[in-house]
């Protein structure tokens, strides 16, 4: 990993000096912000992930603005960081940026009639998945076997499924996910991004994993639309599928409305964010 972090930092210096640019941004964006430090050119990083701690130790310190929702619960350089009241997937799934296809949900995989599931399961080779493990293959089969007694079941997995779930496997392109997502009934994940995801298309989530995340824990407190199990086992989860199902789809839309309605504009709030650092970038470099 040191010596990756290295090679990137050496290529992405090499774009940097050709190109010369106002400002470096990046999510997570290590190489971003040591580059940028190293070449005196200003950078804004956008996180949400407070575990992601490693990378976060060698990223805040040199970045210029770091961004991150109100509800981050991590460390932060104080003078140096903007906090905004969302979520980090506002900036690609509000309703004035996207609009749900439901002809693209149906050929992703989603059933023309009756409800849909989703199951997503990570590989946990992630940064910030170090020291993690996710769901036992009998939680899995437990999981799909009771979601599949209400409706169709796709399971969207980074690891190969055994030979028995590999028929309820996402068969639709990567840029169709969302599309599906929004139509579903509920998901079942341990992707604490799907989970968001999920969330603000309107479809309720159950996020069961060792770890939380301070945007996760924000959204379940606030609107509901995220049910969060640290503790792992089947009983609980059925519990949860039980609760989850017992609430009407036009309950959890209203619950999506105030979120959208309570949360700002993302997309504008980067902008800025991005275009004010140019500045000062550019006018510390013509008085020095």
């Amino acid at each position: 990993m040191a010596q990756e972090l290295v090679v990137r930092n050496w290529r992405l210096a090499q774009i940097a000096k050709e190109f010369r640019p106002d400002v470096m941004t990046g999510v997570g964006g290590i190489c971003v912000a040591q580059v940028g430090a190293i070449l005196r050119i200003p950078t804004v990083v956008f996180y949400d992930t407070e575990n992601a701690k490693l990378q976060n130790s060698l990223t805040y310190p040199f970045a210029r603005k770091v961004v991150v929702p109100d509800c981050y619960l991590g460390r932060t350089p104080k003078a140096r960081t903007l906090k905004y009241r969302g979520y980090h997937e506002l900036s690609y799934l509000r309703d004035t940026d996207f609009t749900p296809n439901r002809d693209v949900a149906v050929e992703a995989g989603l059933a023309e009639s009756g409800d849909t599931f989703l199951i997503r399961v990570v590989s946990w080779q992630a940064n910030h998945d170090i020291g993690e493990s996710g769901w036992s293959e009998s939680l899995l089969r437990a999981a799909t076997e009771r979601l599949s007694k209400q409706g169709k079941v796709i399971i969207s997995s980074e690891l190969a499924l055994p030979s028995d779930l590999r028929r309820f496997r996402y068969l639709g392109s990567s840029h169709a996910m969302h599309d599906l997502i929004a139509y579903c009934r509920m998901t079942l994940v341990e992707s604490a991004t799907v989970a968001s995801e999920s969330a603000i298309l309107g479809t309720p989530s159950i996020f069961a994993a060792n770890v939380s995340r301070g945007y996760l824990d924000d959204i379940a407190e606030r609107y509901g639309l995220i049910k969060i199990i640290k503790k792992v086992s089947w009983p609980v989860v059925s519990r949860a599928i039980d609760e989850t199902l017992s609430v009407s789809p036009l309950a959890w839309e209203a619950s999506r409305k105030r979120l959208l309605d309570e949360t700002t504009n993302v997309v504008e709030m980067t902008q800025h964010a991005l275009c004010s650092t140019a500045k000062q970038g550019i006018t510390q470099a013509v008085n020095s």
